[in-house]
């Protein structure tokens, strides 16, 4: 399943796309997911798109209201208030 999170992080996902697309069934693959991580499909995407964020901070003059609408954040609010308390060096996930 992470590869095809990898793969889509820059788009809309849906659980039912991607349990269709590994065939699994949704509750099945958030169980797997969650057993093996530790962490819900969806909290591990937010995490994922908020460290993709922070690392384009470096490379693009884009705000980081516009780096957050381009992650799928409504109005850049979540990469905001998370930039804010991050430390100088790239969290890893």
């Amino acid at each position: 399943m992470m590869w095809w999170i990898e793969k889509h992080l820059d788009y809309e996902m849906r659980l039912d796309q991607m349990a269709a697309d590994v065939h699994l069934s949704k509750s099945y693959a958030s169980r797997i997911f969650h057993q093996e991580t530790g962490s819900s499909i969806t909290d591990y995407v937010t995490a994922r798109r908020l460290k993709q964020d922070y690392l384009r901070l470096d490379i693009t003059t884009f705000s980081v209201e516009e780096i957050g609408r381009r992650a799928r954040f409504p109005n850049g609010c979540i990469s905001s208030n998370y930039f804010a308390n991050l430390p100088d060096e790239p969290v890893v996930l």
